[in-house]
């Protein structure tokens, strides 16, 4: 089998198979779905590095994705914050 015959088949059987697969949004947070996750991170990494509070949610993510960020980051910054005091 070719390798342009692999890139015909594999997506054919994954059809067959009913799986579908799911793209991914290519960011300095991975593959994460879940903005909540993503928000935790984000403060974490700017509490250890000594920055200001920015919730500011990425370029290129939903307004539901934002939402989620928004959460996550402030809920891990009032705990990091908290614990650091």
């Amino acid at each position: 089998m070719t390798y342009k015959a692999i890139f015909v088949v594999v997506p054919v059987i994954a059809l067959l198979l009913g799986v579908i697969p799911i793209a991914a949004h290519a960011s300095i947070f991975g593959n994460l779905g879940s903005g909540w996750d993503a928000g935790k991170i984000a403060a974490r990494q700017a509490l250890n590095f000594g920055q200001t509070y920015d919730a500011s949610c990425p370029s290129g993510y939903s307004d539901s994705w934002c939402v989620e960020y928004h959460g996550g980051y402030f809920e891990e910054w009032s705990s990091l914050r908290g614990a650091q005091q």
